[in-house]
């Protein structure tokens, strides 16, 4: 081989290594900056939950409330060992037979176990349930932060914080009532319950939900799809939790004795009236005891005398 070949092959190698040394180092750059956005946009996410958290709480303690403060229980979950607590008021006198009413309340997307207890202000849930079922026990649950949407750990505790109840309490009957992320997580519960907790559920009160996660997920805010993804994944990798939590698929898993009053905000553009509506002919269709509260107000904690009115009707 001549020398000049020589020279030739070498630069050409030389050439050639470098222009793979920079597309490296291009891909690198690249890839940093990928990084740092996905950085700022989950920052971006994590400051838009906390403002949420903090409007909602600022709305719950904005009125002048009349409730007693709840009791907090600390427990352990039994999933990961993690140190939460629930909130529960009891009536001044419980039945000394099984005969009680147990009223389970799970908050909307950025609240916490105190909604029932302040919220709305102007009369808040509990005491909208206390007049109308004085001798009810009303127990609200944290449920996995302010976005799990009922995923498997949030499932496991809400089991767990009920069975210690129905230990301390003795209960015939129970209820599960919610507001938005609430009111979707309480549908999906009555079918996703252990047999211990869904042999005496009677009634849900759904306020703002939809038995059709997928649904949501494609028509809710910005906001609100990430907090679905925050508590279960991106559902076009796994749509498997959103339909286990979904109870148009699951309704064939519920007892026929359970009654459902579905609470519809008519100018809601969070949880669209159509997935209420959708949801109690469903219901019908299968054979249910549906009744569809329609009431003219945005997306929120509705009125708390409509929560009194679907209890009045499942217990009927």
């Amino acid at each position: 081989m001549s020398e000049s070949l020589k020279k030739r092959i070498f630069v050409a190698y030389t050439v050639v290594v470098s222009l793979v040394a920079i597309a490296g180092i291009v891909f690198f750059i690249l890839f940093l900056v990928q990084a740092s956005s996905v950085k700022k946009y989950k920052k971006r996410c994590d400051i838009m939950q906390q403002n949420l958290t903090s409007i909602r709480t600022a709305q719950m303690y904005s009125g002048d409330q009349t409730v007693g403060a709840p009791e907090k229980h600390r427990f352990i979950s039994h999933v990961d060992g993690l140190l939460e607590e629930y909130a529960c008021m009891t009536p001044a006198a419980l039945g000394a037979i099984d005969d009680n009413v147990l009223v389970v309340y799970l908050h909307g997307m950025g609240s916490s176990a105190l909604e029932p207890f302040v919220s709305p202000k102007n009369k808040t849930i509990y005491q909208a349930i206390s007049e109308k079922q004085p001798e009810a026990i009303v127990l609200s649950l944290p449920y996995r932060a302010s976005s799990s949407w009922l995923n498997d750990a949030a499932l496991a505790d809400v089991d767990q914080n009920i069975k210690e109840v129905l230990q301390r309490y003795p209960i015939k009957k129970i209820i599960i009532m919610g507001t938005s992320m609430g009111g979707i997580s309480s549908l999906a519960y009555s079918a996703l319950a252990c047999p211990e907790v869904k042999s005496k559920i009677v009634g849900v009160v759904s306020s703002e939900g939809s038995g059709d996660l997928l649904k949501v997920y494609e028509t809710t805010s910005t906001l609100v799809k990430n907090g679905m993804l925050t508590g279960l994944g991106d559902p076009a990798v796994d749509p498997a939790p959103y339909e286990r939590r979904s109870l148009i698929k699951h309704l064939r898993e519920v007892p026929r004795t359970v009654k459902y009053a579905i609470i519809s905000s008519t100018k809601d553009h969070v949880i669209k009236p159509i997935l209420q509506k959708e949801m109690v002919e469903a219901l019908e269709n299968d054979g249910y005891q549906a009744k569809l509260i329609e009431i003219e107000d945005q997306h929120g904690v509705p009125d708390a005398r409509v929560y009194a009115e679907g209890l009045e009707y499942v217990l009927q």
